[in-house]
């Protein structure tokens, strides 16, 4: 446990080293390998650690491949990213990412990396705590058939988040509230009256893990938001019984409810959301 004010991003081990990158490759001393971890220690990225450069656009990155999309493991034992995005999120995402140099192309329903597609999808990879399915990008081991499991990174900060000093609590901050940020952005839906919504997380077979969904997106939303109070009652896990051929299994769907006072005050205490002027006029 770390003491009020002790907690230093700068003291923290890599998150990713140079090591554990090219340990992705079969042969470590392949050219290939010291091709994309020269290009990543250029921009910064490797090692990897709290305070490189980039690591707030990568985050912005693993925060999509987290919420929406997914680490596969290809026949060639290679680790490819896929991405399900829509038009919007797709110029959000590059938008956000244009430092990194990284390019995505459509494949069908999903995104997947293109140029300096591989030195990302590996340093994505093995960044502690990701999940990595075991399908392809076409038949993709689900979420909701495993028990999803988070960045380490974005653990220990939420965790020991009120013991970061003070001069890294913006950093901390900013990580969270990005990670949020492309949460809402890829799984909140709105209702009708647009002043109340739900966020829909991973689909699970374990009622605890759908829980446990849930208590962490809160715990991240209470971190970066404290004064708008969003608290164990917003959350609902629905049990459904799905039927795959002729087998039956219970799933269950974690929710967390945002209710019109939490909408409100995010538009008043910060920019999660903004009011704009309706523009549908009617005849």
């Amino acid at each position: 446990m770390y003491n009020y004010g002790r907690f230093y991003l700068s003291n923290e081990k890599p998150i990713v080293t140079i090591e554990d990158f090219v340990k992705t490759y079969q042969n470590p001393f392949h050219f290939q390998a010291k091709k994309t971890s020269s290009f990543l220690q250029r921009k910064g990225l490797l090692p990897l650690t709290y305070n490189s450069d980039l690591f707030l656009k990568l985050n912005i990155l693993t925060s999509f491949v987290i919420w929406s999309g997914g680490v596969h493991i290809d026949k060639f034992q290679r680790p490819r990213i896929c991405l399900s995005l829509d038009d919007i999120t797709e110029n959000i995402l590059k938008e956000n990412t244009e430092n990194l140099d990284v390019e995505m192309i459509k494949e069908k329903a999903r995104y997947s990396f293109r140029r300096n597609g591989s030195p990302y999808s590996r340093l994505i990879s093995v960044i502690p705590g990701m999940f990595i399915s075991k399908g392809d990008r076409y038949n993709f081991d689900r979420k909701a058939y495993r028990e999803v499991t988070f960045p380490d990174y974005l653990k220990l900060l939420s965790k020991n988040f009120k013991y970061i000093h003070h001069n890294d609590k913006n950093i901390a901050k900013k990580i969270i509230r990005d990670n949020l940020n492309v949460l809402l952005l890829t799984r909140f839906s709105k209702h009708i009256k647009g002043r109340t919504g739900v966020i829909n997380l991973f689909q699970s077979s374990s009622k605890e893990s759908a829980k446990y969904y849930c208590e962490f997106a809160l715990e991240l939303f209470n971190n970066a938001y404290p004064s708008l109070g969003i608290d164990n009652d917003s959350i609902k896990i629905i049990e459904r019984t799905k039927k795959y051929g002729k087998r039956r299994q219970i799933v269950y769907k974690p929710r967390i409810a945002l209710n019109e006072k939490f909408i409100l005050s995010a538009v008043k205490y910060s920019d999660i959301f903004e009011i704009r002027i309706n523009t549908n006029f009617e005849s």
